[in-house]
């Protein structure tokens, strides 16, 4: 996770209980996460108590999705981690269910080719998931760049993931009751 803030814009966190309480929650709602890597936003829930996990407001997900289904063993090469549908599925579990204060997701996500893209593949249950969000934004690429009809079909996925996420995704979150 990156963004503009530095160890000298949050030290001042560290110097008074006081400030910390008071102002630790401005430090998770009032910016945004990015994660391309799904361990990281996995260990990163871990690292964080639940209270300012849910506080997180912004997240930004860029991530290559190697091979579909993601259950396909892929030997880890140059200190690689291995992904497959259960490490997918956690990431998403996170989001879901300890990232409570998510109003706004944008997901950049690479596939290998335009049949990768429709709302039926399993990869993309677990983002139908997703609860409470004002804003949504997807945005597919190909690994083969080019203008293409398989192109055009990638576009269409998006909007129809983003409208799908959006009539459900985008509803506000209620406990114990799933759209």
């Amino acid at each position: 996770m990156y963004g503009w803030l530095s160890s000298a814009n949050t030290g001042i966190l560290s110097t008074c209980r006081q400030v910390y309480t008071e102002a630790i929650e401005i430090l998770y709602s009032n910016n945004t996460f990015s994660v391309n890597n799904l361990w990281t936003l996995i260990d990163f829930s871990k690292a964080v108590p639940p209270q300012h996990l849910a506080a997180v407001t912004h997240l930004q997900i860029v991530w290559n999705l190697r091979r579909l289904p993601l259950n396909l063993e892929v030997a880890a090469t140059r200190g690689e981690a291995k992904f497959d549908d259960h490490m997918w599925e956690r990431f998403w579990d996170v989001i879901v269910k300890e990232m409570s204060g998510l109003v706004d997701l944008r997901m950049k996500l690479t596939v290998g080719t335009a049949d990768d893209c429709a709302l039926e593949q399993g990869w993309v249950r677990p983002l139908l998931e997703v609860h409470g969000m004002k804003r949504c934004r997807v945005s597919m690429q190909l690994r083969e760049e080019g203008i293409s009809p398989e192109t055009l079909g990638v576009l269409l996925f998006e909007r129809k993931l983003e409208d799908s996420m959006r009539s459900t995704a985008c509803l506000p979150a209620v406990s114990g009751i799933s759209p």
